[in-house]
């Protein structure tokens, strides 16, 4: 039983800061950017949370065979440890976005010679304006454009609302979404 709730900002620096300085003594963050090593963990064993798998948001005027292979591989290749480790060389490390996401690529073997002669403009955005959904938004530009297409980042867009009505008019064709946030959205 918790003595006091306090709204804080839902993972981010506020949450931490709090749980460092032992303002609070439980907080909320995203198992994907849990880097104190003072920290715990703990097991969601009520499973109170749904798991947000991050995938990509296509849509459906350019969700062709080549665009929609092209980004699923990038999400299989994705796991929760392996997003910590690229969250943290970004957040802590403050490495290049660009530059951890063609590391990542080129590791898993995503940015092997194309023979694709893919065409066309994709804009791809991001779910908010957070280092992993800039990460994840740029894996996807650059296997796009490995593959022949034209790419257009839109990096900087806010929130969900805003990310969601951008896709919706046509402003951003993909974005990394997460499935449990964005269906309670």
């Amino acid at each position: 039983m918790f003595k006091e709730i306090k709204s804080l900002d839902f993972g981010g620096p506020a949450t931490v800061a709090a749980l460092k300085s032992g303002a609070i003594q439980v907080g909320e963050l995203f198992s994907t950017s849990v880097y104190d090593p003072d920290f715990v963990v703990l097991d969601d064993d009520q499973h109170l949370e749904a798991a947000d798998n991050i995938v990509p948001v296509v849509r459906t005027a350019v969700a062709t065979d080549s665009v929609t292979q092209l980004l699923n591989a990038v999400s299989a290749a994705l796991t929760t440890d392996g997003m910590l480790a690229l969250n943290k060389q970004v957040d802590i490390d403050h490495k290049d976005v660009a530059d951890v996401a063609k590391t990542f690529l080129q590791d898993q073997g995503l940015l092997a010679s194309s023979s694709s002669s893919a065409s066309g403009t994709i804009t791809v955005g991001v779910s908010g304006a957070f280092s992993e959904s800039k990460l994840v938004a740029e894996m996807y530009a650059e296997v796009l454009e490995n593959a022949g297409y034209t790419v257009k980042r839109e990096l900087d867009v806010e929130s969900r609302k805003v990310s969601d009505a951008a896709l919706f008019s046509g402003k951003i064709d993909v974005k990394p979404e997460y499935l449990s946030s964005e269906a309670v959205a």
